[in-house]
């Protein structure tokens, strides 16, 4: 496999901007196996055109948060002085809250990788479940850190995103998602519906769709220093 990809000529530039080209620009949608664990129908196109401005618009919005971070003044770093009581002391309830749920998601997150691989951090549910880990992670390590003023600024940069991809996850999952799962089968039997009810409320598929809002909240709002929306 390894001389067959050799031997087909390099993609053009223009066509990572071609949506209807595959995702990865080799045949069936692979190079060497890497990407054998994406799902098949994502590694072809066509694709939407939201799709193809999505990814480089998260590309320039990070960037562009990160310039802004470090060009702005440091005065108007709000959280510069702010190190004692900006986050949980040590042995503390909250930071064993933040220990504790990091420790948690890291063996579901084990247990994940373990039954299926990279797949399931091809979708949305992981992006933010992930994000959530991390957070609660560097909350863990802020009070050993406290005057490091790029975890602090790792950690305010992603309270806004876990709490509103938590938010979204939760409320398209048990609002859209898993009710419209339901009515589409409710003509082909008792055990279609038991099926996807069994698959829902697994206790990983919980976590991740009805918990995570949980953690989220308490992550984000009540371990987390209170700071003033003045920019």
């Amino acid at each position: 496999p390894q001389r067959e990809q050799k031997q087909h000529a390099l993609p053009n530039l223009s066509d990572f901007f071609d949506r209807t080209k595959p995702w990865v620009l080799v045949p069936d949608g692979s190079y060497n196996g890497f990407f054998d664990w994406v799902p098949e129908k994502l590694r072809h196109g066509p694709w939407s055109i939201v799709a193809v401005l999505y990814l480089p618009l998260i590309v320039i919005t990070i960037t562009a948060g990160v310039l802004w971070a470090y060009i702005r003044p440091q005065d108007d770093w709000s959280w510069k002085d702010e190190s004692n009581g900006m986050y949980p002391e040590t042995g503390s309830l909250h930071w064993c809250y933040n220990t504790f749920i990091f420790i948690w998601i890291s063996f579901l997150n084990y247990q994940l990788f373990a039954d299926f691989g990279m797949r399931p951090w091809t979708y949305y549910t992981m992006w933010s479940w992930t994000a959530l880990w991390i957070r609660h992670g560097l909350s863990a390590l802020s009070p050993l850190f406290s005057h490091s003023q790029i975890l602090k600024l790792c950690l305010e940069s992603l309270r806004f995103p876990c709490l509103a991809t938590a938010s979204i996850t939760f409320l398209v999952w048990n609002l859209v998602l898993l009710p419209g799962g339901l009515f589409l089968v409710r003509t082909k039997g008792a055990k279609k519906k038991e099926i996807i009810l069994k698959a829902a409320f697994s206790w990983k598929l919980v976590q991740l769709h009805i918990f995570n809002i949980c953690y989220a909240i308490i992550n984000c709002v009540f371990t987390s220093h209170v700071r003033l929306l003045n920019y």
